[in-house]
């Protein structure tokens, strides 16, 4: 028979002695937005705008429809321990790598990416200061003798830069993402709000002497995976769609919805009731939710880095869900469901308008 929410109703209220189960069963997302927990398609008939915002498949037939990068992190205090990290990864199914810097004074790089070869693999930087994106960087791809335009990655920053010298990055590398800004966890809305906020401020200092659809594209973000699935997934589609909408708003017209670059990171979480796993166990429901929310690299975070075992599992997150769970066999394993729609629809709604107030 035809399923709708009268007839789910009635027997969903008989084992709650007769409540009703949209008041009872309703939960509060992060945003302080009440959620149902049930909905079918009369609950999104205003919503048919969100099929242009699907994530397209993927262009590399040998990944499948959904691609997306493992990008390990690996820490920088020693750089020859943190090559040993890196390659190890490389060699075991990492597509990538991603260094998180603490210093840049005494940082040798090319000890740190000795036998890499940057060109087959992606590799992305999180530094503490503009010398390593403008000086330290450049001069190390001037010195490598490797053709700039096959480096793909992203630079990760930490603190929001008041003055950028854009100009080496775009004149001389077409697929890395130099400004990618990292925001701190808080609740989805309102992530994407200040990420809308810190693009738009970010785009107006590079698009000066420069094109505004080269600028645009530049940007990339890195947001946080938390626990609550349903949350996760629906912050990144409506992340994905309102930055598109801010570059309508900048008439920037070559940019699509799929351009933009979305870094996932799950961070550490340690509960003792889930130990000692719980890292891993968040890390696995995080990671399914990145990638069918749309993520374009995943980064997860071990509980220690120098752990071999805790390293292993942590790469091995993204490297088993392709090939046991076939997430990559499906563009967006998650459109059309109307339970996403209707929180991507709500969360953006909120997100724009925190957005404005800011």
């Amino acid at each position: 028979p035809e399923s709708n929410k009268e007839n789910w109703k009635s027997p969903a209220s008989q084992e709650i002695e007769g409540k009703d189960p949209y008041v009872e069963l309703r939960w509060k997302s992060h945003d302080n937005i009440y959620f149902l927990p049930y909905y079918d398609p009369s609950d999104v008939i205003q919503h048919h705008y969100l099929e242009k915002f699907s994530v397209p498949p993927a262009g590399n037939s040998f990944s499948g429809p959904r691609q997306w990068q493992c990008m390990p992190s690996v820490g920088t205090n020693d750089e020859l321990t943190a090559n040993k990290i890196a390659l190890n990864h490389l060699a075991n199914g990492a597509d990538g790598i991603l260094f998180k810097i603490k210093s840049t004074n005494t940082l040798d790089l090319s000890k740190l990416l000795h036998n890499i070869e940057w060109s087959y693999c992606a590799l992305s930087f999180q530094a503490p200061d503009q010398i390593f994106f403008e000086k330290t960087l450049p001069e190390f791809i001037l010195k490598s003798n490797v053709d700039p335009n096959t480096l793909t990655g992203t630079l990760i920053w930490d603190i929001f830069p008041k003055k950028v010298d854009s100009a080496y990055y775009f004149k001389t590398t077409k697929n890395f993402k130099p400004f990618a800004l990292s925001i701190k966890p808080s609740s989805p809305a309102q992530e994407i709000a200040e990420a809308l906020s810190s693009g738009a401020r970010l785009f107006e200092i590079t698009a000066n002497g420069t094109s505004a659809d080269k600028a645009f594209a530049s940007i990339a973000f890195s947001v946080a995976a938390e626990t609550n699935f349903f949350e996760t997934v629906a912050k990144l589609k409506a992340l994905r769609m309102l930055w598109y909408q801010v570059s309508q708003a900048y008439q920037v017209t070559e940019f699509k919805p799929a351009d933009l670059h979305i870094h996932v990171r799950s961070e550490i979480w340690t509960t003792k009731d889930f130990q000692p796993h719980a890292t891993m166990l968040k890390a696995t429901i995080a990671a399914i939710a990145s990638i069918s929310g749309g993520c374009d690299s995943l980064t997860i975070i071990p509980e220690d880095e120098t752990n071999t075992i805790m390293n292993r599992m942590a790469r091995n997150v993204s490297n088993i869900l392709p090939e046991e769970s076939h997430l990559n066999a499906v563009a967006d394993p998650l459109a059309g469901s109307y339970t996403l729609d209707a929180m991507q629809h709500e969360i953006a709604l909120r997100a724009w308008e925190l957005f404005q107030v800011n």
